[in-house]
């Protein structure tokens, strides 16, 4: 396995991943931010020091860099990120996760997701079958269309 991802270019050690280096990687991540409160701030620093790849990696996100926040539901909002992705999955790879911002205005801290709440899926809700988002009203993409071919001959 040594060798796959290649050699770091600062230390000389093999990847444990594509483009990420576990000696000097890390590190970098918790370098150069503050969310200006120290729990969080190492919170997010012991994901970082953990983190075995760089989709791995959690940031803080300043709020200044999402636009388009608009609320969709009781504590559930919505926005475009300006600059770029990070992803983190939990166990059952269900949401990705970026990081965590804080509003400037009211100084509530908010955990930025993926679409997984997206405006489509809490309008047509959740397939208990296949625990997907339905597409539509009656209909799930992913297990309806073999319901409609069972019993045919």
């Amino acid at each position: 396995m040594d060798g796959l991802y290649g050699k770091c270019a600062k230390c000389s050690r093999y990847n444990t991943s594509f483009a990420w280096c576990q000696s000097c990687d890390p590190f970098k991540t918790t370098q150069g931010w503050t969310s200006g409160d120290n729990d969080i701030d190492n919170c997010i620093k012991e994901f970082q020091l953990k983190s075995t790849s760089y989709e791995s990696v959690i940031e803080w996100i300043p709020f200044d860099r999402l636009y388009n926040v608009h609320k969709i539901e009781e504590s559930k909002f919505q926005a475009q990120w300006l600059d770029g992705v990070r992803k983190i999955k939990n166990k059952d790879e269900k949401h990705t996760l970026y990081g965590i911002t804080q509003d400037t205005i009211t100084g509530q801290y908010m955990v930025v997701f993926d679409d997984f709440y997206s405006i489509r899926n809490i309008i047509y809700g959740y397939c208990t079958q296949c625990e997907g988002f339905d597409t539509s009203e009656a209909w799930c993409q992913s297990c309806d269309p073999f319901k409609t071919t069972q019993g045919w001959t």
